[in-house]
């Protein structure tokens, strides 16, 4: 009596290698997609991380403004009371792709600070008829060629009569 050897043919160990690069190539392309996601969503939130403290620092300091005006030459003029009672003027200007506040008093003392390096960033303030300063941060930027994506960021904020 003879016994039979039992074996996988070479016809199901191939169908068995196929399915296993099947499930090799879309598992892979799943890993890439999960990892380009993973890199766009901590760019995401590193932009709005630091646009809504740039944001939230000029609101403060339009709430805290007697008014606000936009001359030539500035992104916007704020005219602010010291907690001595002084009036100062604070400007935000750009330079360089860098948002600058310069700070005069009535001296004619001048402090100068950096607020944001805006790469890729547009910032830009606008009067409305109630009185309130329109704030706009832009970011676009490109993912793949042809494909542009914008991001904005939006807050209004209206002079009041506080102290800084």
């Amino acid at each position: 009596m003879s016994k039979k050897i039992r074996a996988f043919t070479l016809i199901e160990l191939s169908i068995v290698v196929a399915c296993i690069m099947v499930f090799g190539g879309v598992g892979s392309k799943l890993w890439i997609q999960t990892l380009q996601t993973e890199k766009q969503s901590k760019r995401n939130m590193t932009y709005l991380a630091g646009s809504q403290i740039v944001l939230d620092r000029i609101t403060r300091e339009i709430r805290a403004s007697l008014s606000a005006s936009q001359p030539e030459g500035e992104l916007l003029e704020l005219v602010q009371l010291t907690p001595e009672g002084e009036r100062r003027t604070v400007s935000y200007r750009m330079e360089d792709r860098e948002l600058i506040r310069l700070e005069r008093t009535g001296e004619g003392a001048e402090k100068s600070l950096k607020v944001a390096s805006l790469q890729n960033i547009q910032i830009s303030f606008a009067m409305t008829e109630n009185q309130a300063i329109r704030i706009e941060l832009r970011q676009e930027g490109r993912d793949q060629p042809l494909q542009v994506r914008t991001r904005t960021l939006v807050a209004f904020a209206r002079p009041g009569r506080g102290v800084q």
